[in-house]
């Protein structure tokens, strides 16, 4: 049955979300089940099946020629492979271990309120990975840490502001209004009415810039009218929202419907974050599109421009 959404796909067979995304539309390695809003869910036989993949690719085998063969196919040839194989001695990659090497110091800066300190290092990541490596390697689970030891104690509001000040630096021009593509399909960013954290959006923001979208961020707490206006003055093919805490789910839940009810129905409603997570029903609703993470939101951009 499938249960397993990509995050923890990816973490038991150690395949990153991109890679799953490029092996599944590429070369149909799997074909994961989706919910009524297009996530993702795989089942206890896919997790074997790409652990295995995995395997046969790390032997030195090409995906393109195993991604077909059957389970049990599959478990015969890694075990062979298994057997002639000489035992290796695995190192960490040079960008892995920057990646890790960056998060630490960016969270030891962060405990120390060392602004300046903060800024450079994620000025330094961004050149030696590439702004997509840096929101995605070093960004994203910098703010997912700080979330959770916000909830758990061990972080303040300062730390977060923080953070968050500096990261709308770094990021730049994809939050200061317009931003893009001029000819690009047009995008409005924000989040919905009662949403002060704004960390996603901007992410979501300059992600779809560098993509070619024509970006407006319109930043957070935008009541549903707003939203709407915008949209339509902008002449927008699609809104994007970010949803951290949905503790009021009640008045939420009646933002998205009047989001959804005046907006013009050509225009894709694209809706992520961690309070995202659990209104599947709603979005099915609403017919939004729920994006998981950066690299869904880029698919779900790139379907609309197809």
């Amino acid at each position: 049955m499938p249960r397993h959404p990509i995050g923890v796909v990816s973490i038991r067979t150690g395949i990153s979300k991109d890679v799953l995304r490029v092996w599944e539309r590429r070369y149909g390695a799997v074909t994961p089940a989706r919910t009524p809003t297009g996530r993702r869910l795989y089942s206890d036989l896919d997790i074997e099946r790409l652990r295995l993949l995995r395997q046969a690719v790390a032997g030195g085998r090409r995906i393109s020629d195993v991604a077909a063969l059957e389970l049990t196919e599959l478990q015969a040839l890694t075990g062979d492979d298994r057997s002639r194989a000489e035992p290796e001695v695995e190192f960490e990659s040079p960008q892995a271990e920057g990646v890790s090497r960056y998060l630490q110091e960016s969270l030891e800066a962060l405990y120390r309120l060392d602004n300046r300190e903060l800024e450079n290092i994620l000025s330094k990541a961004a050149i030696s990975l590439g702004s997509k490596s840096m929101r995605r390697d070093v960004i994203g689970p910098l703010l997912t840490i700080v979330g959770d030891r916000w909830r758990d104690g061990t972080v303040r509001i300062m730390h977060e502001h923080l953070v968050s000040a500096i990261i709308r630096s770094i990021l730049g021009s994809a939050t200061n209004g317009v931003g893009g593509s001029l000819s690009g399909p047009r995008l409005i960013v924000t989040t919905p009415s009662g949403e002060l954290h704004e960390l996603g959006a901007i992410m979501a923001a300059s992600a779809a810039k560098e993509t070619g979208w024509h970006v407006v961020y319109l930043g957070p707490n935008l009541p549903a009218e707003e939203i709407v206006q915008a949209a339509r003055e902008f002449q927008a093919r699609a809104v994007g929202l970010s949803i951290v805490c949905s503790t009021g789910d009640r008045h939420l839940a009646e933002e998205l419907r009047k989001i959804r009810r005046f907006l013009d129905p050509n225009v894709a409603l694209l809706i992520g974050g961690r309070g995202a997570r659990h209104m599947d029903s709603l979005f099915h609703e609403l017919g939004a599109t729920y994006v998981e993470d950066l690299a869904a939101f880029q698919d779900a951009l790139d379907a609309i421009t197809i």
